[in-house]
């Protein structure tokens, strides 16, 4: 992948010399919840609950589940933590309450949904994700030329450390300074009046004035590697389909599978990868359209409640949480667009034998060339809205930057003169990309040599 870099510049004279759905009814807790059946759900769907309501804390209250999950200790108003579905850090937005204590979370979510957060990094940033607290922290990425780039989660980048150079001639030395924001170019400037007199008697306003930003687009390609597993990450997606569970109404005591793996250091793990060829437990899957999803299933007859993970509609995961459920029937979801930051609707088919699940335990339903196809896609649509959102930001700035430099005052109509010195400054501004992309296109239709 390549891209465009930005950084600022001071050259001078430095020294003279979902809406999920609803489910089936289920019992008696009717006034509890808020319950909407899709059409054509056939009896399937999910559940939500009517978040604040009193009624969802006597429902709580009636099944005695007042114990963080992992730890066991009584939750109270002071000590109980809101706990994300998806976490956060990637995009999801969903919580349940009652369900874990403070410490436990805080816990957790530095070590074991930092994990997975750290692993999805990569692909937050290139999608742009749309978070509900903070941004995506950027992330270095080796170049194909031997350096290192910055990615932002605006889709820019910028180089790892400011630059410098220094030329002299005759009497004269030239310094040039390249900084990646205002800031850090105010910091550098001071620290450079300090070495040469010349610009210690210049005031900063004098030296910003001669700032210039600009941008280039860096023919190196970016060395992005994908890595997702272990124990860490494993626990941080049991522990959201666990917290679905308990969204949806059941003890997730239930869970002695789950329970086990998030509790125990020596438990194996309740779930395994999922990339059947002959066989896409999405059944609705969306085209052209990352997503995240978990589902949870229980099932009274076989006496199990599975689970379903999705992650940037790549990572894709089975889970088995209980192999010894004797509850009522139910099922729930949450699926969100973590690139808009809005719920959709799918349906899942988790209507799989244990012997199934145990095949997917065992890499056996790891297909390759369904994981390559998986890739394949979501960075197509990576590649096509990099370049609508790069496109976008090109056209914005450079209209912005012809107005400013026309004479044209605002609120009048433009004459022939003005318009004709606008739409040159706008192509002119606007080269630089199509050339760029002009190249790509070229070097991606030549045959190979």
């Amino acid at each position: 992948m390549r891209g465009r870099f930005e950084f600022m510049s001071l050259l001078f004279d430095a020294y003279p010399t979902c809406k999920p759905s609803g489910i089936n009814w289920l019992g008696d807790v009717s006034t509890y919840w808020k319950v909407r059946r899709r059409a054509g759900a056939g009896g399937g769907g999910v559940v939500k609950c009517a978040s604040g309501s009193s009624g969802w804390k006597e429902f709580r209250s009636s099944m005695g589940i007042q114990q963080c999950i992992l730890c066991g200790r009584t939750l109270t108003s002071a000590n109980s933590d809101r706990e994300h579905t998806i976490p956060n850090a990637i995009g999801g937005r969903k919580t349940v309450t009652e369900f874990i204590c403070r410490s436990c979370n805080n816990k957790t979510g530095t070590n074991r949904d930092a994990e997975l957060a750290g692993q999805l990094q990569s692909l937050s940033l290139l999608l742009g994700i749309k978070r509900q607290q903070g941004d995506v922290k950027p992330k270095r990425f080796p170049t194909s030329s031997g350096g290192e780039v910055e990615l932002h989660v605006d889709g820019k980048m910028t180089t790892v450390k400011p630059s410098h150079e220094i030329t002299t001639e005759g009497n004269t030395t030239q310094l040039k300074i390249r900084a990646r924001s205002t800031k850090e170019l105010r910091k550098l400037l001071r620290g450079w009046q300090r070495k040469y007199p010349a610009l210690k008697n210049r005031s900063m306003a004098d030296l910003m004035s001669a700032v210039q930003t600009r941008s280039y687009y860096s023919p190196d390609l970016i060395d992005i590697t994908l890595e997702f597993g272990g124990e860490k990450s494993g626990r941080s997606l049991v522990k959201s389909a666990m917290s679905l569970v308990f969204d949806a109404g059941i003890d997730p005591r239930e869970c002695n599978l789950a329970l086990d793996y998030l509790t125990q250091d020596n438990a194996q793990p309740c779930f395994g990868y999922s990339y059947d060829k002959d066989r896409d437990l999405v059944v609705n899957r969306p085209v052209g359209r990352p997503f995240h999803c978990v589902y949870v299933k229980g099932d009274s007859n076989s006496g199990t409640i599975l689970g379903y993970v999705e992650l940037y509609s790549l990572q894709r995961m089975v889970l088995c949480l209980s192999d010894s459920y004797s509850g009522r029937d139910f099922q729930n979801l949450y699926a969100i667009d973590p690139v808009k930051g809005e719920e959709i609707l799918i349906d899942i088919d988790l209507s799989l034998p244990m012997s199934e699940i145990r095949s997917a335990f065992d890499y056996e339903k790891y297909d390759i060339d369904v994981r390559l196809s998986a890739v394949d896609s979501l960075f197509g649509y990576v590649v096509e809205e990099n370049f609508k959102r790069e496109r976008e930001r090109v056209v914005k700035d450079a209209v912005a930057s012809a107005i400013e430099d026309s004479d044209a005052e605002p609120g009048e109509d433009l004459s022939d003169d003005q318009a004709h010195q606008i739409t040159e400054k706008i192509m002119e501004k606007s080269i630089p990309f199509i050339q760029y992309n002009a190249e790509r296109f070229l070097n991606a239709s030549s045959p190979p040599t």
